[in-house]
């Protein structure tokens, strides 16, 4: 829009400017600062770069606004952000590169995370098993979510280094829709643990942490203690009770464990129904563990399929294998056991004739031309290729390294309902 502007030395944005795109004012070298709206929720590649004598930028938005990449603005320049919202972006991976500082001129300097140390032992354990609201629920009973992470040492705790991880956790948790436009019906919670080690020294064997998390011998799952897991988050509930789950709460919520490793590994344990296990939104709880992968992309992937996919809206895989032939009578009659409580409400299977547009489980959805073409029935699902059926042909719940797939729209139904019932 500006590009190579150079002799243009001020600009008023917009109250109602939602993005500034691609190299929008690129080369603009007279440019010596600017005030981004609170309104701004994404700054494209290169927006300001090459802006050479731009040295101070006041960003009022309470969330730091998504950055397509780490050039948007150039080197050495000073970014101002409201007070309140200071610890959001020197945590923000994207935005930490910059020096923050708070529009009442506290802070500077770029925050940087030192490496695991594999010889680092933690002495000082007074964090461990603080927990903060990370968001509170504006609306509804509160929808509860938990993080804790396993493999962090004292000082990565103090450095902020946990909390940025946790928090990356959450925007990832909350980046697919329909829970983009439902965040604020949530409670989020960060819980720290300490850990002996940093990281893994062996990322396939126990090591000293706090949770004993490693990856199974399959290569993909992960294992820890579980029972430390709930003690952990039990701290937060205590006793509270939902009215219509006629049980604890904790046994209504969402606990994530992130493993400070980079191998790629990820699974989703979801506890059948103590109480009332006869609904049909999806009830009981969920522990899903899953590694930082060392690709933030992979991670937040990740995340979106085992803890929104699988812990939350309790969906089925849908992706299948060549070696997995024909669904086999433990796949297809524990599918049905699961749809008692609600469950997997994305996949449909059969060990008699094949599922048609009148039995599918989804078949509202078939007859609603609103879904034309978008909804449909795929063979291969649940790990089988054959009498396993999925709606569409990719989604999230298929392919978990894409970063562009999408919750279909019999998953967007399934966790709509559960955020409503917890919810209201």
């Amino acid at each position: 829009a500006f590009y190579g502007c150079t002799n243009l030395e001020s600009v008023t944005l917009s109250a109602n400017l939602e993005q500034i795109d691609y190299q929008s004012f690129f080369d603009c070298t007279s440019l010596t600062e600017i005030t981004i709206p609170a309104s701004v929720n994404y700054l494209g590649g290169s927006a300001f770069y090459g802006c050479s004598n731009l040295s101070t930028v006041t960003c009022l938005a309470t969330t730091p606004p998504t950055l397509d990449d780490a050039d948007v603005f150039p080197e050495g320049v000073t970014i101002r952000v409201p007070d309140s919202a200071y610890a959001e972006y020197v945590m923000n991976t994207s935005w930490r590169v910059y020096t923050i500082v708070k529009l009442s001129g506290e802070g500077g300097g770029q925050t940087t995370f030192e490496p695991n140390d594999p010889n680092y032992i933690s002495s000082d354990y007074a964090a461990d098993g603080k927990y903060v609201a990370l968001q509170s629920a504006s609306e509804g009973n509160g929808i509860d979510i938990v993080f804790m992470g396993d493999g962090y040492s004292d000082r990565q705790i103090a450095s902020g280094r946990y909390e940025a991880d946790m928090r990356k956790a959450m925007e990832a948790f909350f980046s697919k829709e329909p829970y983009t436009s439902f965040r604020h019906l949530f409670n989020v919670y960060m819980v720290n643990l300490v850990s002996k080690r940093e990281g893994c020294s062996n990322d396939y064997a126990y090591g000293e942490t706090a949770l004993n998390c490693k990856v199974k011998s399959d290569g993909v799952s992960i294992d820890g203690d579980t029972g430390d897991v709930y003690s952990y988050a039990k701290e937060i509930f205590g006793e509270q009770e939902y009215e219509y789950n006629d049980g604890p709460r904790i046994d209504e919520s969402t606990l994530i464990v992130i493993m400070n490793s980079n191998v790629y590994a990820g699974v989703c344990y979801m506890s059948s129904p103590k109480y009332n296990t006869t609904k049909n939104y999806g009830n009981g709880g969920t522990l899903s563990f899953f590694s930082l992968c060392g690709d933030d992309a992979l991670f937040a992937n990740l995340l979106i399929h085992e803890a929104c996919g699988h812990g939350f809206a309790k969906l089925g895989d849908e992706y299948f294998s060549s070696g997995g032939g024909i669904i086999n009578n433990n796949g297809y009659y524990g599918m049905k056991d699961f749809e008692q409580w609600g469950w997997f409400k994305n996949v449909d299977a059969t060990i008699g004739d094949a599922l048609t547009e009148e039995t599918i489980k989804w078949k509202h959805f078939l007859n609603d031309p609103r879904y034309s073409g978008l909804v449909g029935i795929y063979e291969g699902a649940l790990g089988f290729y054959t009498n396993a059926y999925r709606p569409t042909d990719n989604s999230i719940m298929q392919h978990v390294r894409d970063s562009n797939g999408e919750f279909n729209a019999p998953s967007r139904e399934a966790i709509y309902l559960r955020i409503h019932k917890l919810a209201y």
